[in-house]
């Protein structure tokens, strides 16, 4: 079995696709159609309007707490994230978690991408 899709339930649709928009093809995504987007290996996320947007998003609640994408290296961490703010995304800094190099950009609803490279063991 593989992974085939994500769906993010977001509170306001268009300002969480301008996110995506500048965020996804940087690291590997491509629109596929409207609010949908596709990486070579197949996996789609895509976006929808939440049917109760007042229910904010909770880091450690019930449900997902961030989506991670693997880079290859420290410099590919930090090349993404340069790239990300050339773009207008806010990218925090970088840090060191245990072996791990990541970055946790925060959609608008709060919800993280984490970009990060663990070296091998």
């Amino acid at each position: 079995m593989e992974i085939d899709h994500f769906v993010l339930a977001v509170s306001n649709l268009a300002a969480s696709v301008a996110h995506y928009d500048r965020l996804f093809p940087i690291l590997g995504f491509r629109k596929s159609r409207d609010h949908v987007w596709t990486n070579e290996q197949q996996i789609f996320i895509e976006l929808r309007l939440a049917r109760d947007p007042s229910r904010a998003y909770v880091r450690q609640g019930v449900g997902l707490n961030h989506l991670g994408v693997r880079a290859t290296s420290r410099a590919h961490v930090d090349e993404l994230v340069a790239s990300l703010r050339a773009v207008g995304v806010d990218a925090p800094a970088p840090t060191t978690i245990e072996e791990a190099y990541v970055c946790f950009v925060p959609d608008p609803d709060g919800v993280r991408i984490e970009i990060g490279y663990e070296p091998p063991r």
